[in-house]
């Protein structure tokens, strides 16, 4: 149940050791597989309820199932309720927070937890059905009297990690979980052709002594008939010159690329591992129940 007033969810479960139902087993696995909708799989605190008017109070034996589900840390974070407070007197309330000390002791030795403040952790609740109350008056408790941060349940569960791993690499197999799309990728290379470029060669050439001076002493041109009959000049000339270019050819290259985040992803992962669950321990009870 989800209480907006409070902004916490609350996980109503059926009871322990009911051999008409579930097994202690399979109600620690609905815990879990509701956890799993939860954002940090966390848990503030746990409640054992219970009826004060019964004359019979298994606590220990609770206490114990608890810690096998969820392991020593639950210690921490656990109350113990007793609903129809207004069908009880003082002698009998003081005689059940007397009942569970004494259950309570040698749990506390047995897995080394403190016990100087467990009776605060012993709630009496007058609701008479009426859940806003009674939501509330959990909640108070649970904010008041549990110091403690809250745990992951999830995190020792190894076959359930697992699951969710496994579960995780599936969906990152599958097709429909990404976007394709196609790309141009250019492919450079530094290659060297020949080219024909004109080059400016110089070259000899006969003059015309009659009109060039081929040479110029103090201002005053005179002809020479022999060395200086030859000129010199420039002309371009193609010449085959190497010639370094950058090569690109390009490739379709297909690309692809996830949907989804990785939140997302495994969310959707622990809400089929948590219908798994479900309907794994619905059908057998539901065998069970056939047999009978």
């Amino acid at each position: 149940y989800e209480i907006p007033a409070f902004d916490a969810v609350f996980i109503d479960t059926p009871g322990l050791h009911d051999t008409a139902g579930y097994t202690d087993a399979e109600i620690a696995e609905l815990i879990k597989s509701e956890l799993l909708q939860q954002s940090q799989n966390i848990i503030s605190g746990a409640v054992l309820l219970f009826d004060a008017t019964q004359t019979k109070i298994h606590l220990s034996s609770m206490i114990e199932a608890v810690v096998l589900m969820f392991g020593e840390n639950i210690l921490e974070h656990l109350l113990v309720a007793f609903n129809k407070n207004n069908r009880i007197d003082d002698a009998e309330r003081k005689s059940i927070v007397d009942f569970c000390l004494e259950e309570w002791a040698p749990i506390s030795q047995q897995f080394n937890v403190d016990v100087t403040d467990f009776k605060q952790r012993i709630l009496f609740i007058d609701t008479k059905g009426d859940f806003d109350s009674y939501s509330g008056t959990i909640h108070d408790a649970i904010t008041s009297r549990l110091q403690h941060e809250s745990i992951n349940v999830l995190e020792a569960d190894q076959s359930l990690q697992k699951g969710i791993a496994k579960c995780y690499e599936k969906e990152l197999q599958d097709v429909n979980n990404y976007r394709t799309w196609t790309e141009q990728i250019p492919h450079s290379e530094k290659k060297t052709r020949t080219v024909m470029v004109d080059v400016q060669t110089p070259y000899n050439y006969q003059c015309n002594r009659r009109r060039v001076c081929t040479l110029r002493i103090l201002g005053v041109c005179f002809d020479r008939e022999t060395v200086w009959d030859t000129c010199i000049g420039y002309k371009n000339v193609p010449t085959a010159t190497a010639q370094e270019y950058i090569d690109t050819r390009y490739e379709k290259v297909e690309k692809k690329a996830l949907k989804y985040d990785e939140q997302h992803l495994l969310a959707k992962c622990k809400d089929l591992l948590r219908e798994q669950i479900k309907n794994k321990i619905f059908a057998a009870a539901r065998n069970r129940m056939k047999k009978r």
